[in-house]
């Protein structure tokens, strides 16, 4: 299927084989330990405190296989006040390759979708459009 010139862009995407939402890094033990009194004092119970390394006096919320699992508790956080939540990839990052399509018309898709029905292991993800926040 070919294309219009412009209208792609191949992009180069890392992917973590984990993802772990945290409270980023305190400047030291006791700062840390308020922090966890303030998740106690919102109903969260379930965290992990990390004593040493890459992510010392941090707080781990969780860890998941997919980023839209990550997304979804720093959404939920969120509702309950808890606005400093981050997620980091884990483990081992894979590099794959994407290609963006701008605009495509309607004959455009179905030959996409065509193209993916063929070829089970290529999926689809819908891109942000310009001016477009997702959160």
């Amino acid at each position: 299927m070919a294309l219009p010139p412009g209208m792609t862009n191949r992009i180069t995407v890392d992917t973590a084989s984990s993802y772990m939402v945290f409270i980023p890094p305190s400047k030291n033990s006791k700062m840390a330990e308020r922090k966890i009194a303030e998740l106690q004092e919102r109903g969260i119970n379930h965290y992990f405190f990390i004593p040493d390394g890459k992510f010392r006096y941090a707080i781990s919320l969780g860890i998941f296989k997919t980023e839209d699992s990550a997304r979804k508790l720093v959404a939920e956080l969120k509702k309950r006040g808890i606005h400093n939540a981050s997620i980091a990839g884990r483990g081992k990052i894979t590099q794959g390759i994407a290609f963006q399509v701008n605009n495509p018309d309607d004959h455009q898709l179905d030959r996409i979708n065509d193209l993916l029905d063929a070829y089970p292991q290529i999926t689809r993800k819908s891109c942000q459009q310009p001016g477009e926040v997702v959160q």
